[in-house]
């Protein structure tokens, strides 16, 4: 792909209706997690289009990083999240206006508050999860089979974890480490707070091949039930979803694909007495 040389902030443009990445963007129903998947190449074409759905601190942003390429993710991922929110919300991409909490974790600045959302991306694709009422956080990482693993694992993991990796030899371990960092790492971004936050408060493995697992854990004096789901898991990468609830189904696709957003998966979630999951 072409490499561009520094972009400029652009003066505001008469405003007009954009068309999304995808039509099929609806908001989530109240007991539900979709999670979109999107590349994050992008054709030159294209590039001044999603550039300009961006607020004047993401184009800065976007203009500090030394790589284009680099440049070039981060203004994809974002004008994505910017046509999804847009779409729930039922506003302009350009409209959409984010704030981040005491921990750094992002939030829609709107009079509705219920839609919440969370991104990752690794190399050129990116992912986002979208709900309804509830905390969710998501993480996708492409595997490197050169990592230390257990050198790695005892920096930010727990010690019953360790263990765990001990018992596993080669592609084994590899494999179990990023199934397990994606876990960690998505139930982190979905309560706001880093890896020093949290060493054994996750009671289930972090390694166990299951699809769905569900552990209970506390805030202040109250408990809440969350569910670690496994997402898309391949040769080359591994990705996990983090949701406030206990999960009831999950549709979910098994690959990457290079041709415009995508739904990767749509979670249902079980009800309570109170409507939510």
């Amino acid at each position: 792909m072409r490499q561009r040389t520094a972009i400029i902030n652009r003066p505001e443009k008469e405003r007009r209706t954009y068309t999304y990445s995808c039509k099929n963007i609806v908001r989530p129903k109240n007991n539900e997690v979709v999670v979109w998947q999107a590349p994050l190449g992008v054709e030159d074409g294209e590039f001044s289009r999603l550039f300009d759905l961006l607020s004047y601190e993401e184009r800065d942003r976007a203009n500090r990083f030394r790589f284009s390429r680099d440049r070039e993710r981060f203004v994809v991922a974002r004008s994505t999240l910017r046509e999804i929110v847009g779409r729930c919300l039922t506003i302009e991409p350009g409209d959409v206006t984010f704030r981040v909490n005491e921990y750094g974790k992002p939030f829609v600045d709107s009079d509705d508050e219920s839609l919440r959302f969370n991104v990752s991306h690794s190399g050129d694709l990116a992912l986002i999860a979208v709900t309804v009422g509830r905390e969710v956080g998501v993480d996708i990482e492409f595997i490197d089979h050169q990592i230390d693993a257990l050198g790695t694992a005892r920096s930010v993991f727990s010690d019953s974890e360790i263990d765990e990796l001990e018992n596993l030899k080669g592609t084994a371990r590899t494999n179990s480490f990023f199934r397990g960092w994606t876990r960690k790492e998505a139930y982190l971004k979905a309560i706001g707070k880093g890896f020093s936050a949290v060493s054994e408060d996750l009671p289930v493995s972090m390694f166990n091949d299951y699809a769905v697992s569900t552990f209970e854990a506390r805030f202040g004096t109250s408990r809440r039930m969350w569910s670690l789901i496994s997402l898309a898991e391949t040769a080359e990468l591994c990705s996990a979803l983090a949701v406030e609830g206990r999960v009831e189904d999950v549709s979910a696709t098994t690959g990457r694909t290079d041709s415009g957003l995508s739904l990767l998966a749509s979670v249902k979630m079980e009800r309570t007495r109170d409507g939510r999951g």
